[in-house]
């Protein structure tokens, strides 16, 4: 399928001035995971400018979406209390790892997880997980099958560095296993828009994303999604036949609630 050929968006502002004025400063996405509470979720309407129109509407009816899962989820959720167990001690309670990979948040971090302290003891000397490489990638499920015994939980995925959604597994292979890294939810949506649009549902729509805002409608909340819903990540990697963070269907407010909980409660 031909990639479109990108330019940056035009609301009247340079892209980088957007990307700072509207989507860094009016964090309202409903994909952040990081808005504990009540009043980091607050959007004050001196903050962003009315000639951004239909725009500023759609990015405030999130944050209120975002603010309300913020006061119904926090007298539910129990802050996680101070460990004093040894490093290495949870390390291997946490075997085998699941890794929630979400899109843009970091594929080297397989890297940090295979040279973790005893988790690939036969690991191939010298191996390096790096998507750019062909062979890399392709070797990667080898080269942990052989070399990381009990380490990694591919329960509910093609393998278990993919893009899967963990809604069905989450109690089973995810709970007390979890390892995920996050990224500023506007920035990750911006970069997967620019690493020819990660994950946009191109089988759902016969076509590609006009532009990033477009994009961010449809995109928005993949973290949620993929910590909620069930879903096994696509064959490519890409999530174009539409895997979980490419789902169409809007993230709902109780979603949001159930993810920031499984992160509270699932996590290493």
């Amino acid at each position: 399928i031909p990639r479109p050929s990108l330019r940056p968006i035009d609301f009247g502002v340079p892209v980088m001035e957007f990307n700072s004025r509207l989507l860094h400063r009016c964090v309202v996405f409903v994909s952040s995971l990081t808005c504990l509470a009540a009043a980091d979720c607050s959007l004050a309407a001196a903050d962003c400018s009315s000639v951004l129109g239909d725009e500023i509407v759609y990015l405030q009816s999130h944050a209120e979406l975002r603010l309300q899962s913020s006061l119904l989820s926090d007298q539910n959720i129990a802050d996680p209390q101070p460990t004093s167990v040894d490093p290495a001690a949870r390390l291997q309670a946490a075997r085998p790892v699941a890794w929630v990979h979400v899109p843009k948040c970091g594929s080297s971090f397989a890297n940090v997880l295979l040279y973790l302290p005893g988790m690939c003891p036969l690991l191939r000397p010298g191996y390096i997980f790096d998507e750019v490489t062909p062979s890399s990638v392709e070797l990667l499920g080898t080269v942990t099958e052989e070399g990381c015994s009990g380490s990694f939980s591919s329960e509910g995925r093609t393998q278990w560095s993919d893009h899967s959604g963990i809604g069905p597994v989450y109690e089973s292979s995810v709970k007390g296993h979890g390892f995920i890294m996050l990224r500023q939810p506007e920035q990750r949506i911006m970069s997967a828009y620019y690493d020819n649009q990660h994950s946009w549902p191109y089988q759902l729509y016969s076509r590609w994303a006009t532009d990033p805002f477009e994009y961010a409608q449809v995109l928005s909340g993949c973290a949620v999604r993929l910590l909620t819903r069930a879903s096994v990540g696509s064959g490519n990697g890409r999530g174009d036949d539409g895997s979980t963070c490419g789902d169409a269907k809007p993230v709902s407010a109780a979603e949001v609630i159930l993810a920031r909980k499984r992160l509270r409660e699932g996590f290493v």
